[in-house]
């Protein structure tokens, strides 16, 4: 179902990021890669927990092959705490935990991480029409001062209903969750790729110039190749 809904749409719409992103390398007189093409980046989609506190909604494993989602779920070491999830690694040191965590727990040699706000991520969401995808049940999430609602059924959802999906996926069974996961991982980052997001706007360990190579180049490469 993730071919079929998102194929046609993705790869018309990241061609002109993957254009763009070669142009503005030109411009910068740098090689189109100046890193390792197949190291893995954590992508930590933010997002906001019922008491406002920001936590890791969405985590992904972006290398060559595609884009992966990781449940916040998974069990990992978080150093000096007793908390043994992914999502609260994040709490605790960011997507530099986060990434150090996965690492530790066997998920890979993961030095490099992106963390994308959730205003930003919702803002890319519109900018490209929305996000398809197949709601499993009618969801409602209190955001501390409203209660948002999205129905039930296939639909293309707004940056703002989808944010609304993403904060209410632990209240899902893990089947459900998971499922989702996997469309909204890869329809926002494709999203935040077509978007050109700045890069000024995401927080990340790597260099400028090869976090801008990532983000026109090598993310957009990331999702064409999972959807083929």
């Amino acid at each position: 179902m993730l071919r079929s809904v998102l194929v046609g749409a993705l790869v018309a719409l990241l061609v002109v990021g993957l254009i763009a992103g070669i142009g503005y390398m030109n411009i910068a007189g740098e090689k189109a890669n100046s890193g390792d093409p197949d190291s893995p980046v954590v992508v930590v989609l933010e997002s906001r927990a019922e008491d406002g506190a920001t936590v890791a909604g969405l985590i992904g494993l972006v290398d060559a092959s595609g884009v992966t989602a990781i449940s916040p779920d998974t069990s990992v070491t978080v150093p000096g705490t007793t908390y043994e999830r992914l999502g609260d690694a994040f709490v605790f040191g960011g997507g530099n935990a986060v990434a150090d965590a996965m690492s530790d727990a066997g998920k890979g040699d993961v030095g490099q991480y992106v963390t994308v706000p959730e205003r930003l991520w919702v803002e890319a969401v519109d900018r490209v029409g929305g996000l398809r995808m197949t709601v499993p049940t009618r969801m409602s999430v209190f955001d501390g001062s409203n209660l948002a609602t999205v129905r039930s059924g296939e639909q293309t959802l707004s940056g703002t209903e989808l944010r609304t999906v993403v904060r209410g996926l632990g209240y899902l069974d893990a089947a459900q969750a998971e499922q989702l996961r996997r469309v909204a991982i890869l329809g926002i980052a494709a999203a935040v790729a077509d978007a050109k997001v700045e890069v000024s706007s995401v927080q990340s360990n790597m260099k400028t110039p090869l976090l801008a190579t990532w983000m026109s180049v090598q993310l957009p490469q990331s999702v064409i190749s999972q959807v083929k």
